[in-house]
């Protein structure tokens, strides 16, 4: 089961190698404490799709990703784990689904009793308002990339087969641990044409 408690003050996204601030989480925001991106580039966790069970890839829209960035600090290298559920069975359309307004509606600080598969203790969720309905999507990490073999490449991120790398193993086991409480919301809230 997931608690989930809206952010009343502004929570700070630190570095997992130097504990330097990237980013502050406010209650309708994020912002950026040294301008740009969060992450460079990321992928579809490879690996994940398999571990799902056939009901478990059905009932509403989702899209999953690691993502990997680095730090303006220290220069080491990060990831995180973005899992995005919204109601309805429609194709996925890009980015949020296929919606240009974004605005978040209140950000959650999440938190479970699940301990197993490396769940961190706590995590972000943006919830947004679209016209189909709510959109949750939920922010894992950041962890530390020991390793950007099997992760980063020529093209970039790349999911170059089922856990290649430690990082997407944990970025799946993440997600599989906690997928039927992260889709739960959605359940039975598929949009019905009349």
């Amino acid at each position: 089961m997931i608690d989930m408690k809206p952010v009343t003050k502004a929570v700070a996204m630190k570095c997992p190698c130097c504990s330097t601030t990237l980013m502050n989480i406010h209650s309708h925001r994020t912002e950026m404490v040294h301008g740009g991106f969060l992450f460079d580039d990321g992928d579809s966790i490879g690996g994940l799709w398999e571990k799902l069970t056939d009901e478990q890839k059905t009932t509403q829209k989702f899209d999953y990703q690691m993502l990997v960035g680095n730090c303006p600090n220290c220069g080491k290298s990060y990831y995180g784990v973005i899992a995005s559920f919204m109601a309805g069975k429609d194709e996925y359309k890009g980015p949020w689904f296929g919606y240009d307004d974004t605005t978040i509606k209140q950000i959650y600080i999440c938190t479970t009793d699940n301990e197993k598969n490396g769940v961190p203790e706590s995590w972000y969720c943006e919830e947004h308002e679209t016209p189909d309905g709510l959109f949750h999507m939920h922010w894992f990490g950041l962890f530390q990339l020991k390793s950007k073999k099997g992760v980063v490449g020529p093209a970039g991120v790349t999911a170059c087969g089922p856990n290649s790398n430690s990082a997407w193993k944990h970025s799946a086991d993440v997600l599989v641990a906690l997928w039927d409480d992260l889709r739960k919301p959605f359940m039975n809230k598929s949009k019905v044409d009349a």
